[in-house]
């Protein structure tokens, strides 16, 4: 019988494994700002993209999700992504994503008044 330390993570040994990387293009960004919590809100939103893994393949589902983000006055941005897949066999899965990012003050400025290019595509990886 393996370890328990094989199988599980831990601060010290953390394991992951590979699941889909996820190609997204955002064309689409929404800014509301000098709220009365004193920070900002945006959205950027994604359009159909690819998936693509070892067990996962399939698209992005266009207009189903985007990122969210509340920057707030601490120069913490709080990240709220959600978009849904749909794989080849058309299952369709939810993929929510929370975070928070820490930068640097005038880094947090430039975050808060960007605005995202057409031609612009970002990846991410996710682990599950």
């Amino acid at each position: 019988m393996q370890d328990l330390e094989e199988l599980f993570s831990t601060r010290d040994t953390p394991r992951f494994k590979f699941a889909p990387q996820i190609r997204l293009r955002f064309t689409r960004l929404q800014t509301l700002t000098h709220l009365p919590s004193g920070g900002a809100r945006s959205a950027v939103y994604g359009d159909c993209r690819e998936s693509s893994g070892p067990r996962l393949q399939g698209t992005a589902v266009p207009s189903s999700g985007g990122d969210y983000a509340c920057f707030r006055p601490d120069d913490t941005a709080v990240l709220d992504a959600r978009y849904m897949l749909q794989e080849q066999d058309g299952t369709l899965i939810l993929l929510p994503n929370k975070g928070f990012l820490w930068v640097r003050p005038c880094r947090m400025r430039t975050m808060t008044c960007a605005r995202p290019r057409p031609s612009r595509s970002a990846s991410a990886s996710t682990t599950g």
